[in-house]
Parts: structure tokens; sequence; C-alpha cells
């Protein structure tokens, strides 16, 4: 079994969220596990940096947050997490990109910040239980 991090990417919009630090507290609170290598701000971002990260292209990160920013070699996501905040028609369309059937797909419940407060507080545990259970490889 390997014991190196799985590659996730994560969508989601910040700015709705009443705790600024949430992209940094996602991605130290996914690990060791998990390993966010490219968070996109909004489902333009996904739209426009998605196929480019399944491709091994060379993009600018929106967000400028994710492993992947600084790697000479990154790392494709091998599961994508959207944030509850995405309304339907942004879902469906992410989920049209070219190579999202490459990925397994989480959708956080549009109901978490009702659940978790308006920071969210907690979030980083549900996302792991949400990919352990698709038992990604």
């Amino acid at each position: 079994m390997s014991t190196e991090s799985i590659p996730i990417i994560i969508t989601g919009k910040p700015h709705l969220v009443a705790h600024p630090d949430l992209p940094a507290r996602l991605i130290k609170g996914v690990k060791p596990k998990y390993e966010i290598v490219h968070f996109c701000p909004s489902a333009e971002a996904f739209e426009e940096e998605f196929p480019k990260v399944m491709k091994g292209e060379s993009y600018a990160v929106s967000s400028g947050l994710g492993s992947n920013v600084k790697s000479a070699n990154p790392r494709k996501p091998k599961a994508a997490v959207v944030g509850g905040g995405m309304t339907d028609e942004e879902f469906a369309r992410m989920k049209a990109v070219e190579g999202a059937d490459q990925v397994k797909w989480v959708r956080v419940p549009t109901d978490s910040m009702d659940r978790l407060g308006p920071a969210l507080d907690g979030l980083e545990s549900h996302i792991v239980a949400w990919l352990d259970a698709l038992e990604i490889q």
C-alpha cells in the first residue's frame, strides 16, 4: 500500500465563508492522507484550469493555492471536492468539463454552513470522511 498522499482538487467560494483562511485550513486539515494539489475559487476557474491540470499543461493558478503551484512535477487529482456554495448549474458545468470523468466527485452539502457555522468549523474532517467513503486508490 502506498504511503503517498492522494491528490485532490477543491473548488469553493471562500468569499461566502465568514472565515477567510478556510482554504489554508482545508489544505492542512486533509493531510496526511489527502493533498490539495489545486484550489479553484470559482466554477469558472475550475472550467478553465481543470483540463490543463489533467493534461499536465502549464497554467496560471488563479487562487495561487495548492501543492501544484510551485511543483516541477504537478500531480493530477484523483478526486474533486465541490463546495456547498456552488449552484446545481455550476456543479453540472464542472462535471461536464473535459477530463471530469477521470476523477471521483464529492459535493459538500449546501446546508453545511447551517450545520457547521459560518466558518465551516470541522469541514476538513467531513471532507476526509467523504473521500474515504469513495475508496480512492
